[in-house]
Protein backbone atom coordinates (compact mmCIF):
# COMPACT_ATOMS: atom_id res chain seq x y z
CA UNK A 1 0.00 0.00 0.00
CA UNK A 2 1.20 3.40 -0.85
CA UNK A 3 1.56 6.17 1.31
CA UNK A 4 -1.11 8.94 0.55
CA UNK A 5 0.85 11.95 -0.18
CA UNK A 6 3.96 9.71 -2.10
CA UNK A 7 3.19 10.70 -5.88
CA UNK A 8 2.46 14.44 -5.21
CA UNK A 9 5.29 15.31 -6.04
CA UNK A 10 8.77 13.72 -7.91
CA UNK A 11 12.07 13.89 -5.81
CA UNK A 12 15.32 13.70 -7.03
CA UNK A 13 16.09 10.31 -7.18
CA UNK A 14 13.13 9.54 -9.05
CA UNK A 15 13.52 11.92 -11.77
CA UNK A 16 17.25 10.36 -12.17
CA UNK A 17 15.03 6.91 -12.42
CA UNK A 18 12.85 8.20 -15.21
CA UNK A 19 15.69 9.51 -17.05
CA UNK A 20 17.47 6.26 -17.25
CA UNK A 21 14.01 4.33 -17.81
CA UNK A 22 13.79 6.70 -20.51
CA UNK A 23 16.60 6.69 -22.10
CA UNK A 24 17.00 2.63 -22.14
CA UNK A 25 13.60 2.02 -23.05
CA UNK A 26 14.18 4.70 -26.25
CA UNK A 27 17.15 2.62 -27.16
CA UNK A 28 15.64 -0.69 -26.18
CA UNK A 29 11.89 -0.88 -27.58
CA UNK A 30 13.02 0.22 -31.57
CA UNK A 31 15.72 -2.84 -32.16
CA UNK A 32 12.64 -5.24 -30.76
CA UNK A 33 9.86 -4.22 -33.01
CA UNK A 34 12.49 -4.30 -35.99
CA UNK A 35 13.45 -7.61 -34.77
CA UNK A 36 10.59 -9.27 -33.60
CA UNK A 37 7.27 -6.88 -34.60
CA UNK A 38 5.91 -6.63 -31.16
CA UNK A 39 6.73 -6.57 -27.50
CA UNK A 40 5.35 -6.73 -24.03
CA UNK A 41 5.95 -4.26 -21.27
CA UNK A 42 4.77 -5.19 -17.43
CA UNK A 43 5.11 -2.46 -15.28
CA UNK A 44 4.33 -4.71 -11.84
CA UNK A 45 4.34 -1.71 -9.35
CA UNK A 46 3.24 1.00 -11.83
CA UNK A 47 1.33 3.46 -9.34
CA UNK A 48 -0.64 6.73 -10.69
CA UNK A 49 1.45 7.17 -13.74
CA UNK A 50 2.26 10.06 -12.17
CA UNK A 51 5.06 11.78 -9.97
CA UNK A 52 3.03 15.22 -9.02
CA UNK A 53 3.63 16.91 -12.66
CA UNK A 54 5.44 14.90 -13.82
CA UNK A 55 5.08 11.58 -16.19
CA UNK A 56 6.11 8.11 -13.74
CA UNK A 57 7.09 5.07 -15.70
CA UNK A 58 3.50 3.86 -16.94
CA UNK A 59 3.25 7.36 -19.06
CA UNK A 60 6.66 7.20 -19.94
CA UNK A 61 5.99 3.44 -21.59
CA UNK A 62 3.15 4.81 -23.60
CA UNK A 63 4.50 7.87 -25.08
CA UNK A 64 7.19 6.13 -26.15
CA UNK A 65 5.57 3.56 -27.72
CA UNK A 66 3.33 5.58 -29.52
CA UNK A 67 6.05 7.48 -30.95
CA UNK A 68 8.30 4.22 -32.08
CA UNK A 69 4.97 3.02 -33.68
CA UNK A 70 4.46 5.95 -35.73
CA UNK A 71 8.53 5.82 -36.93
CA UNK A 72 8.69 5.88 -40.40
CA UNK A 73 11.19 3.30 -40.26
CA UNK A 74 9.37 1.02 -37.85
CA UNK A 75 6.02 1.42 -39.76
CA UNK A 76 7.97 0.50 -43.20
CA UNK A 77 9.82 -2.57 -41.73
CA UNK A 78 7.35 -3.46 -39.57
CA UNK A 79 3.56 -2.52 -40.51
CA UNK A 80 1.90 -4.53 -38.03
CA UNK A 81 4.36 -3.85 -34.81
CA UNK A 82 2.47 -3.65 -32.07
CA UNK A 83 3.67 -3.30 -28.29
CA UNK A 84 1.56 -4.73 -25.57
CA UNK A 85 1.52 -2.44 -21.73
CA UNK A 86 0.75 -4.53 -18.79
CA UNK A 87 0.25 -2.26 -15.64
CA UNK A 88 -0.70 -3.82 -12.16
CA UNK A 89 -0.45 -2.00 -8.79
CA UNK A 90 -1.50 -3.32 -5.27
CA UNK A 91 -3.38 -0.06 -4.59
CA UNK A 92 -6.85 0.27 -6.40
CA UNK A 93 -6.99 4.10 -6.08
CA UNK A 94 -3.50 3.88 -7.99
CA UNK A 95 -5.11 1.91 -10.62
CA UNK A 96 -8.40 4.19 -10.64
CA UNK A 97 -5.84 7.42 -11.12
CA UNK A 98 -3.67 5.85 -13.70
CA UNK A 99 -6.93 4.65 -16.15
CA UNK A 100 -8.00 8.81 -15.92
CA UNK A 101 -4.07 9.68 -16.50
CA UNK A 102 -4.01 7.16 -19.55
CA UNK A 103 -7.23 8.93 -20.73
CA UNK A 104 -5.79 12.03 -21.32
CA UNK A 105 -3.30 10.87 -23.88
CA UNK A 106 -3.86 10.37 -27.60
CA UNK A 107 -4.14 6.89 -28.45
CA UNK A 108 -2.26 4.96 -30.90
CA UNK A 109 -4.35 1.41 -31.94
CA UNK A 110 -1.05 -0.58 -31.92
CA UNK A 111 -0.62 0.17 -28.74
CA UNK A 112 -2.65 -2.60 -26.36
CA UNK A 113 -2.82 -1.63 -22.53
CA UNK A 114 -4.09 -3.81 -20.15
CA UNK A 115 -4.29 -2.76 -16.37
CA UNK A 116 -5.21 -4.72 -13.16
CA UNK A 117 -5.16 -4.00 -9.49
CA UNK A 118 -3.07 -7.04 -7.94
CA UNK A 119 -0.29 -7.03 -5.68
CA UNK A 120 2.67 -8.44 -7.19
CA UNK A 121 2.22 -11.91 -5.45
CA UNK A 122 -1.54 -12.04 -6.55
CA UNK A 123 -0.30 -11.33 -10.46
CA UNK A 124 2.78 -13.15 -10.83
CA UNK A 125 2.03 -16.57 -10.60
CA UNK A 126 -0.66 -15.47 -13.49
CA UNK A 127 1.83 -14.07 -15.69
CA UNK A 128 4.55 -16.01 -15.76
CA UNK A 129 2.27 -19.32 -16.25
CA UNK A 130 0.45 -17.35 -19.10
CA UNK A 131 3.97 -16.48 -20.94
CA UNK A 132 5.19 -19.87 -19.86
CA UNK A 133 5.82 -20.60 -23.68
CA UNK A 134 5.53 -17.18 -25.00
CA UNK A 135 8.32 -16.43 -27.66
CA UNK A 136 7.11 -12.54 -27.88
CA UNK A 137 10.32 -10.42 -26.20
CA UNK A 138 8.99 -9.18 -22.28
CA UNK A 139 10.39 -6.28 -20.15
CA UNK A 140 9.75 -6.21 -16.89
CA UNK A 141 9.83 -2.97 -14.67
CA UNK A 142 9.93 -3.96 -11.02
CA UNK A 143 9.62 -0.58 -8.93
CA UNK A 144 8.46 -1.67 -5.34
CA UNK A 145 8.49 0.19 -2.04
CA UNK A 146 10.43 -2.02 -0.05
CA UNK A 147 13.69 -4.22 -0.90
CA UNK A 148 11.38 -7.19 0.27
CA UNK A 149 8.73 -7.16 -2.26
CA UNK A 150 9.91 -9.92 -4.43
CA UNK A 151 11.99 -12.75 -3.54
CA UNK A 152 15.17 -14.49 -5.69
CA UNK A 153 12.99 -17.27 -7.08
CA UNK A 154 10.94 -14.78 -8.57
CA UNK A 155 13.49 -13.10 -10.05
CA UNK A 156 14.53 -16.24 -11.39
CA UNK A 157 11.29 -17.42 -13.01
CA UNK A 158 10.92 -14.07 -14.44
CA UNK A 159 14.56 -14.59 -16.38
CA UNK A 160 13.76 -18.05 -17.01
CA UNK A 161 10.66 -16.73 -19.63
CA UNK A 162 12.08 -16.80 -23.06
CA UNK A 163 13.23 -13.77 -24.57
CA UNK A 164 13.12 -11.48 -20.89
CA UNK A 165 14.94 -8.16 -19.43
CA UNK A 166 14.17 -7.16 -16.08
CA UNK A 167 14.98 -3.44 -14.45
CA UNK A 168 14.08 -3.25 -10.94
CA UNK A 169 14.60 -0.31 -8.74
CA UNK A 170 15.63 -0.82 -5.18
CA UNK A 171 15.30 1.67 -2.30
CA UNK A 172 18.14 1.10 0.70
CA UNK A 173 19.81 3.31 3.16
CA UNK A 174 23.55 4.42 4.02
CA UNK A 175 23.83 1.17 6.47
CA UNK A 176 26.35 -1.17 4.87
CA UNK A 177 27.56 -3.02 8.14
CA UNK A 178 25.27 -5.29 9.27
CA UNK A 179 27.02 -7.65 11.30
CA UNK A 180 27.69 -4.98 13.70
CA UNK A 181 24.34 -2.59 13.30
CA UNK A 182 22.58 -2.75 16.90
CA UNK A 183 19.34 -3.85 16.68
CA UNK A 184 19.03 -5.93 13.26
CA UNK A 185 17.52 -8.63 15.17
CA UNK A 186 13.85 -6.16 14.91
CA UNK A 187 14.23 -6.79 11.48
CA UNK A 188 13.54 -9.84 10.06
CA UNK A 189 12.57 -8.93 6.76
CA UNK A 190 16.11 -6.78 6.32
CA UNK A 191 18.24 -10.03 7.54
CA UNK A 192 16.05 -12.35 4.94
CA UNK A 193 17.06 -9.87 1.97
CA UNK A 194 20.31 -10.29 3.30
CA UNK A 195 20.86 -14.23 3.12
CA UNK A 196 18.61 -14.26 0.22
CA UNK A 197 20.44 -11.57 -2.14
CA UNK A 198 23.76 -10.98 -1.26
CA UNK A 199 27.12 -12.77 -1.01
CA UNK A 200 27.81 -12.73 2.35
CA UNK A 201 24.42 -12.08 4.47
CA UNK A 202 24.80 -10.78 7.39
CA UNK A 203 28.56 -8.67 6.85
CA UNK A 204 30.46 -5.70 7.56
CA UNK A 205 30.83 -4.27 3.98
CA UNK A 206 33.32 -2.19 3.41
CA UNK A 207 31.03 0.56 1.37
CA UNK A 208 27.88 0.34 -0.43
CA UNK A 209 29.83 -0.33 -3.85
CA UNK A 210 30.97 -3.47 -2.44
CA UNK A 211 27.44 -3.68 -0.70
CA UNK A 212 25.92 -3.56 -4.30
CA UNK A 213 28.75 -5.94 -5.97
CA UNK A 214 27.52 -8.27 -3.40
CA UNK A 215 24.23 -8.22 -4.19
CA UNK A 216 24.91 -8.27 -8.54
CA UNK A 217 27.37 -11.57 -7.61
CA UNK A 218 24.64 -12.86 -5.75
CA UNK A 219 21.95 -12.54 -8.77
CA UNK A 220 24.64 -13.74 -11.08
CA UNK A 221 25.65 -16.80 -9.06
CA UNK A 222 21.72 -17.92 -8.60
CA UNK A 223 19.80 -16.94 -11.65
CA UNK A 224 22.77 -18.12 -13.62
CA UNK A 225 23.10 -15.21 -16.26
CA UNK A 226 26.13 -13.36 -16.90
CA UNK A 227 25.12 -9.75 -17.25
CA UNK A 228 23.62 -7.81 -14.44
CA UNK A 229 24.15 -4.06 -14.53
CA UNK A 230 23.99 -2.00 -11.46
CA UNK A 231 23.57 1.82 -11.59
CA UNK A 232 23.30 3.43 -7.94
CA UNK A 233 21.33 6.77 -7.48
CA UNK A 234 23.06 8.59 -4.67
CA UNK A 235 20.53 10.97 -3.39
CA UNK A 236 22.60 12.05 -0.27
CA UNK A 237 21.02 10.88 2.79
CA UNK A 238 19.26 8.15 0.51
CA UNK A 239 20.53 5.48 -1.64
CA UNK A 240 18.74 3.67 -4.19
CA UNK A 241 19.93 1.46 -7.15
CA UNK A 242 18.53 0.59 -10.33
CA UNK A 243 19.59 -3.07 -11.88
CA UNK A 244 19.15 -4.53 -14.74
CA UNK A 245 19.22 -8.23 -16.00
CA UNK A 246 19.44 -9.28 -19.42
CA UNK A 247 20.67 -12.23 -21.35
CA UNK A 248 22.13 -10.41 -24.35
CA UNK A 249 24.67 -8.46 -24.25
CA UNK A 250 23.20 -5.84 -26.42
CA UNK A 251 21.19 -4.78 -23.16
CA UNK A 252 24.00 -4.75 -21.44
CA UNK A 253 26.10 -2.60 -23.64
CA UNK A 254 23.27 -0.16 -24.00
CA UNK A 255 22.61 0.31 -19.84
CA UNK A 256 26.42 0.53 -19.79
CA UNK A 257 26.27 3.30 -22.44
CA UNK A 258 23.79 5.14 -20.36
CA UNK A 259 25.85 4.60 -17.23
CA UNK A 260 28.63 5.74 -18.55
CA UNK A 261 27.03 8.88 -19.99
CA UNK A 262 25.28 9.99 -16.50
CA UNK A 263 27.06 8.27 -13.96
CA UNK A 264 30.52 9.14 -11.91
CA UNK A 265 32.79 6.31 -12.95
CA UNK A 266 29.90 4.87 -14.78
CA UNK A 267 28.42 3.27 -11.47
CA UNK A 268 26.98 6.13 -9.28
CA UNK A 269 24.80 8.83 -10.44
CA UNK A 270 25.22 11.73 -7.35
CA UNK A 271 22.24 14.05 -7.43
CA UNK A 272 23.02 17.83 -7.41
CA UNK A 273 20.84 20.60 -6.73
CA UNK A 274 18.89 20.56 -10.32
CA UNK A 275 16.17 21.48 -12.50
CA UNK A 276 14.25 18.37 -13.69
CA UNK A 277 13.70 20.44 -17.33
CA UNK A 278 17.44 20.82 -17.65
CA UNK A 279 19.95 18.86 -19.29
CA UNK A 280 22.72 18.63 -16.52
CA UNK A 281 21.19 16.27 -14.52
CA UNK A 282 24.22 14.54 -13.57
CA UNK A 283 27.92 14.96 -13.30
CA UNK A 284 29.82 14.42 -15.61
CA UNK A 285 32.87 11.35 -15.94
CA UNK A 286 36.00 13.19 -17.28
CA UNK A 287 37.60 10.73 -19.02
CA UNK A 288 40.90 12.37 -19.21
CA UNK A 289 42.00 10.70 -16.17
CA UNK A 290 41.71 7.14 -15.13
CA UNK A 291 38.99 6.69 -12.25
CA UNK A 292 39.25 4.46 -9.40
CA UNK A 293 36.76 1.86 -11.42
CA UNK A 294 38.76 2.10 -14.93
CA UNK A 295 42.21 1.28 -12.60
CA UNK A 296 39.96 -1.43 -10.92
CA UNK A 297 39.19 -2.79 -14.29
CA UNK A 298 42.61 -2.13 -16.33
CA UNK A 299 43.41 -4.86 -13.59
CA UNK A 300 40.80 -7.20 -14.40
CA UNK A 301 41.03 -7.42 -17.80
CA UNK A 302 44.80 -7.69 -17.09
CA UNK A 303 43.59 -10.93 -15.03
CA UNK A 304 41.49 -11.84 -17.64
CA UNK A 305 44.17 -11.90 -20.62
CA UNK A 306 47.00 -13.47 -18.05
CA UNK A 307 44.38 -16.76 -17.48
CA UNK A 308 43.13 -16.11 -20.94
CA UNK A 309 46.06 -15.71 -23.18
CA UNK A 310 44.45 -17.05 -26.45
CA UNK A 311 40.85 -14.89 -25.97
CA UNK A 312 39.93 -13.44 -29.53
CA UNK A 313 38.93 -10.31 -30.11
CA UNK A 314 35.58 -10.92 -29.76
CA UNK A 315 35.86 -12.66 -26.63
CA UNK A 316 37.69 -9.74 -24.96
CA UNK A 317 34.89 -7.54 -26.27
CA UNK A 318 32.30 -9.49 -24.15
CA UNK A 319 34.35 -9.40 -21.15
CA UNK A 320 34.62 -5.91 -21.06
CA UNK A 321 30.67 -5.33 -21.56
CA UNK A 322 29.80 -7.82 -18.66
CA UNK A 323 31.89 -5.88 -16.65
CA UNK A 324 30.21 -2.79 -16.84
CA UNK A 325 32.69 -1.08 -19.40
CA UNK A 326 32.73 0.04 -22.85
CA UNK A 327 34.84 -1.23 -26.08
CA UNK A 328 36.34 2.22 -25.81
CA UNK A 329 37.62 1.44 -22.41
CA UNK A 330 40.14 -1.90 -23.78
CA UNK A 331 41.60 0.82 -26.58
CA UNK A 332 42.34 3.47 -23.91
CA UNK A 333 43.67 0.78 -21.70
CA UNK A 334 45.76 -0.88 -24.61
CA UNK A 335 47.27 2.94 -25.86
CA UNK A 336 48.10 3.71 -22.31
CA UNK A 337 49.73 0.63 -20.91
CA UNK A 338 51.07 -0.78 -24.12
CA UNK A 339 50.26 -4.27 -23.48
CA UNK A 340 49.92 -5.33 -27.31
CA UNK A 341 53.19 -6.77 -28.29
CA UNK A 342 51.70 -8.63 -31.80
CA UNK A 343 48.07 -8.90 -33.12
CA UNK A 344 47.76 -12.62 -34.53
CA UNK A 345 45.39 -12.33 -37.51
CA UNK A 346 43.03 -15.86 -37.02
CA UNK A 347 40.48 -15.13 -40.20
CA UNK A 348 41.15 -14.70 -43.89
CA UNK A 349 38.71 -11.75 -43.46
CA UNK A 350 41.53 -9.70 -41.01
CA UNK A 351 42.85 -6.87 -42.63
CA UNK A 352 44.43 -4.16 -40.36
CA UNK A 353 43.34 -3.08 -36.35
CA UNK A 354 42.13 -4.19 -33.25
CA UNK A 355 38.39 -5.30 -33.80
CA UNK A 356 37.87 -3.96 -30.99
CA UNK A 357 34.10 -2.67 -30.86
CA UNK A 358 30.05 -3.39 -30.19
CA UNK A 359 30.23 -4.27 -34.64
CA UNK A 360 32.77 -7.37 -33.45
CA UNK A 361 29.57 -9.25 -31.81
CA UNK A 362 27.03 -7.70 -33.87
CA UNK A 363 29.16 -8.85 -37.31
CA UNK A 364 30.43 -12.10 -35.77
CA UNK A 365 34.13 -10.60 -36.33
CA UNK A 366 36.40 -13.27 -34.33
CA UNK A 367 39.45 -11.86 -36.40
CA UNK A 368 42.24 -12.23 -34.12
CA UNK A 369 44.23 -12.65 -30.87
CA UNK A 370 46.96 -10.95 -29.53
CA UNK A 371 50.60 -11.42 -27.88
CA UNK A 372 51.17 -10.15 -24.83
CA UNK A 373 53.94 -8.36 -22.48
CA UNK A 374 53.13 -7.91 -19.28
Amino acid sequence: MTTKNFFDKQSDSTAVKIKILQEYFKGYLPKLLLTFGNCLVADLFCGTGKNGKEDGSALIFIKEANNFLNDKTIVKKQPGAKVYLFFSDGDKQNIKQLKQNISNIEKNDRVIIRRKSYSFDEIFNSITEKLKEAKIPKFFFLDPFSYASFSMDQLRQLMNLLNTEVLFFWPYNEVYRFKTMQGIEKYPSLIKFLQEFTTKGIFDYESQKEFLNSIKEKIKHDLQIDLVRPIEINAGSTKKCLFLLTKHWEGMLLMNQIAWKRAEGGSSVSIRKMNYKQNSLFSKTQMDNLTLEMREFEDSLKDFLTNNPNATNDEIVYFTIKEGFLPRHIVEIFNKCKWIEKVIPISKSYKKGLYISADTLRKNKRFCKFRYKF
